[in-house]
Protein backbone atom coordinates (compact mmCIF):
# COMPACT_ATOMS: atom_id res chain seq x y z
CA UNK A 1 0.00 0.00 0.00
CA UNK A 2 2.98 2.75 0.75
CA UNK A 3 4.34 1.68 -2.74
CA UNK A 4 0.89 2.68 -4.20
CA UNK A 5 1.18 5.97 -2.75
CA UNK A 6 4.41 6.86 -3.11
CA UNK A 7 3.81 6.03 -6.97
CA UNK A 8 0.85 8.34 -6.82
CA UNK A 9 2.47 10.74 -5.49
CA UNK A 10 5.20 10.94 -8.18
CA UNK A 11 3.13 11.03 -10.35
CA UNK A 12 1.50 14.16 -9.44
CA UNK A 13 4.55 15.86 -9.03
CA UNK A 14 5.77 14.67 -12.30
CA UNK A 15 2.07 15.81 -13.81
CA UNK A 16 1.53 19.03 -11.64
CA UNK A 17 3.56 21.53 -13.56
CA UNK A 18 1.46 20.43 -16.89
CA UNK A 19 -2.22 20.29 -15.10
CA UNK A 20 -0.93 24.20 -13.49
CA UNK A 21 -0.50 24.63 -17.61
CA UNK A 22 -3.65 23.10 -18.48
CA UNK A 23 -5.90 24.76 -16.00
CA UNK A 24 -4.54 28.17 -16.93
CA UNK A 25 -5.15 27.48 -20.58
CA UNK A 26 -8.90 26.45 -19.89
CA UNK A 27 -9.43 29.30 -17.95
CA UNK A 28 -8.10 31.45 -20.73
CA UNK A 29 -9.89 29.58 -23.32
CA UNK A 30 -13.06 28.14 -22.36
CA UNK A 31 -15.32 30.00 -24.67
CA UNK A 32 -14.08 28.16 -27.96
CA UNK A 33 -13.85 25.13 -26.16
CA UNK A 34 -17.36 24.70 -24.88
CA UNK A 35 -18.68 26.09 -28.57
CA UNK A 36 -16.31 23.09 -30.22
CA UNK A 37 -18.44 21.05 -27.68
CA UNK A 38 -21.24 22.14 -28.18
CA UNK A 39 -21.10 21.90 -32.05
CA UNK A 40 -19.26 18.64 -31.41
CA UNK A 41 -22.37 17.15 -29.57
CA UNK A 42 -25.52 18.90 -32.27
CA UNK A 43 -23.20 17.59 -35.03
CA UNK A 44 -23.15 14.03 -33.42
CA UNK A 45 -26.91 14.10 -32.35
CA UNK A 46 -27.75 15.25 -35.96
CA UNK A 47 -26.14 12.25 -37.23
CA UNK A 48 -27.93 9.69 -34.59
CA UNK A 49 -31.01 11.38 -34.93
CA UNK A 50 -30.52 10.88 -38.64
CA UNK A 51 -30.83 7.40 -38.60
CA UNK A 52 -33.93 7.59 -36.61
CA UNK A 53 -35.50 10.04 -38.39
CA UNK A 54 -34.68 7.84 -41.73
CA UNK A 55 -36.24 4.78 -39.33
CA UNK A 56 -39.39 6.63 -38.53
CA UNK A 57 -39.96 8.00 -41.97
CA UNK A 58 -39.41 4.40 -42.91
CA UNK A 59 -42.35 3.52 -40.11
CA UNK A 60 -44.74 6.19 -41.18
CA UNK A 61 -44.44 5.55 -44.92
CA UNK A 62 -45.35 1.61 -44.05
CA UNK A 63 -48.37 2.94 -42.24
CA UNK A 64 -49.65 5.36 -45.28
CA UNK A 65 -49.35 2.77 -47.01
CA UNK A 66 -51.54 0.12 -44.97
CA UNK A 67 -53.87 2.86 -44.42
CA UNK A 68 -54.51 3.50 -48.15
CA UNK A 69 -54.70 -0.52 -49.24
CA UNK A 70 -56.87 -0.92 -45.89
CA UNK A 71 -59.12 2.13 -46.98
CA UNK A 72 -59.15 0.62 -50.49
CA UNK A 73 -60.08 -2.23 -49.27
CA UNK A 74 -63.09 -1.36 -47.51
CA UNK A 75 -64.08 0.96 -50.26
CA UNK A 76 -64.21 -2.01 -52.15
CA UNK A 77 -66.54 -4.00 -49.50
CA UNK A 78 -68.71 -1.86 -49.20
CA UNK A 79 -69.24 -1.22 -52.54
CA UNK A 80 -70.01 -4.59 -52.94
CA UNK A 81 -72.37 -4.71 -49.55
CA UNK A 82 -74.62 -1.53 -51.41
CA UNK A 83 -74.07 -3.91 -55.17
CA UNK A 84 -75.92 -6.76 -53.39
CA UNK A 85 -78.24 -4.83 -51.54
CA UNK A 86 -79.45 -2.79 -54.21
CA UNK A 87 -79.67 -6.86 -55.81
CA UNK A 88 -81.76 -7.74 -52.95
CA UNK A 89 -83.58 -4.73 -53.11
CA UNK A 90 -84.34 -5.32 -57.17
CA UNK A 91 -85.23 -9.24 -56.87
CA UNK A 92 -87.74 -8.00 -54.24
CA UNK A 93 -89.33 -5.00 -56.65
CA UNK A 94 -89.81 -7.92 -59.23
CA UNK A 95 -91.35 -10.41 -57.06
CA UNK A 96 -93.62 -7.76 -55.40
CA UNK A 97 -94.31 -5.97 -59.53
CA UNK A 98 -95.16 -9.66 -60.41
CA UNK A 99 -97.11 -10.73 -57.68
CA UNK A 100 -100.85 -10.01 -58.72
CA UNK A 101 -102.55 -10.29 -55.29
CA UNK A 102 -106.46 -10.60 -54.71
CA UNK A 103 -106.56 -7.03 -53.56
CA UNK A 104 -105.33 -5.74 -57.01
CA UNK A 105 -107.99 -8.37 -58.57
CA UNK A 106 -110.80 -7.02 -56.70
CA UNK A 107 -109.26 -2.88 -57.31
CA UNK A 108 -108.89 -3.80 -61.25
CA UNK A 109 -112.68 -5.35 -60.95
CA UNK A 110 -114.01 -2.28 -59.30
CA UNK A 111 -112.36 0.24 -61.43
CA UNK A 112 -113.32 -2.19 -64.34
CA UNK A 113 -117.30 -1.79 -63.02
CA UNK A 114 -116.55 2.45 -62.09
CA UNK A 115 -115.91 2.33 -65.74
CA UNK A 116 -118.92 0.21 -66.96
CA UNK A 117 -121.34 2.53 -64.27
CA UNK A 118 -120.11 5.75 -66.24
CA UNK A 119 -119.77 4.97 -69.40
CA UNK A 120 -120.63 7.36 -72.08
CA UNK A 121 -123.48 5.98 -74.62
CA UNK A 122 -122.43 6.21 -78.15
CA UNK A 123 -125.87 8.49 -79.06
CA UNK A 124 -124.85 10.99 -76.60
CA UNK A 125 -123.53 14.31 -78.84
CA UNK A 126 -120.19 15.34 -77.55
CA UNK A 127 -119.26 18.55 -78.66
CA UNK A 128 -116.62 20.82 -78.23
CA UNK A 129 -116.13 23.41 -75.84
CA UNK A 130 -118.13 26.76 -76.65
CA UNK A 131 -120.52 24.73 -79.07
CA UNK A 132 -122.91 23.82 -76.13
CA UNK A 133 -126.05 26.08 -77.31
CA UNK A 134 -125.90 24.62 -80.90
CA UNK A 135 -128.30 21.00 -81.84
CA UNK A 136 -126.87 18.49 -82.15
CA UNK A 137 -126.55 17.62 -86.18
CA UNK A 138 -127.60 13.79 -85.39
CA UNK A 139 -131.33 15.16 -84.45
CA UNK A 140 -131.14 13.52 -80.98
CA UNK A 141 -132.18 15.80 -78.18
CA UNK A 142 -129.14 16.60 -75.70
CA UNK A 143 -128.75 13.98 -72.80
CA UNK A 144 -129.44 16.03 -69.27
CA UNK A 145 -127.59 12.60 -67.35
CA UNK A 146 -124.39 12.15 -69.28
CA UNK A 147 -121.07 14.43 -68.77
CA UNK A 148 -120.78 18.14 -67.90
CA UNK A 149 -119.30 20.60 -70.66
CA UNK A 150 -116.26 20.40 -68.36
CA UNK A 151 -115.99 16.82 -68.71
CA UNK A 152 -113.18 14.56 -70.35
CA UNK A 153 -113.52 11.34 -72.10
CA UNK A 154 -110.70 9.14 -72.86
CA UNK A 155 -111.15 5.89 -74.56
CA UNK A 156 -111.04 2.05 -72.71
CA UNK A 157 -107.51 1.12 -73.76
CA UNK A 158 -106.62 4.77 -72.05
CA UNK A 159 -108.67 3.98 -69.06
CA UNK A 160 -107.15 0.38 -68.69
CA UNK A 161 -103.88 1.96 -68.64
CA UNK A 162 -104.30 4.36 -66.31
CA UNK A 163 -105.94 1.87 -64.03
CA UNK A 164 -102.94 -0.36 -64.29
CA UNK A 165 -100.51 2.33 -63.44
CA UNK A 166 -102.34 3.16 -60.61
CA UNK A 167 -102.44 -0.32 -59.39
CA UNK A 168 -98.82 -0.67 -60.14
CA UNK A 169 -97.98 2.50 -57.99
CA UNK A 170 -99.94 1.69 -55.10
CA UNK A 171 -97.86 -1.76 -54.97
CA UNK A 172 -94.56 -0.10 -55.20
CA UNK A 173 -95.59 2.29 -52.43
CA UNK A 174 -96.73 -0.72 -50.29
CA UNK A 175 -93.21 -2.49 -51.51
CA UNK A 176 -91.64 0.69 -50.45
CA UNK A 177 -93.27 0.89 -47.06
CA UNK A 178 -92.30 -2.91 -46.23
CA UNK A 179 -88.74 -1.59 -46.91
CA UNK A 180 -88.52 1.30 -44.35
CA UNK A 181 -90.20 -1.03 -41.80
CA UNK A 182 -87.43 -4.07 -42.80
CA UNK A 183 -84.90 -1.14 -42.15
CA UNK A 184 -83.50 -1.31 -45.82
CA UNK A 185 -84.81 1.74 -46.70
CA UNK A 186 -85.37 5.57 -45.42
CA UNK A 187 -88.38 7.67 -45.65
CA UNK A 188 -87.54 11.05 -47.11
CA UNK A 189 -89.74 13.84 -45.50
CA UNK A 190 -90.75 16.22 -48.56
Amino acid sequence: MISMIYYARKAYLFARPWLNGACSWLKANWRPIILIALVAGLWLRGNLLGADRDKWRKAAQDQQTAFTKASVEAALKAEADRIATEAKSATNARKADNVISPSVTHQRAAADRYADAHRLRPETDCRLSGQADTPPTNGAAPDRDGPGPDAVVIPRAHFDQLRDNTLRLERVRQWGESEIEAGRAVKVED
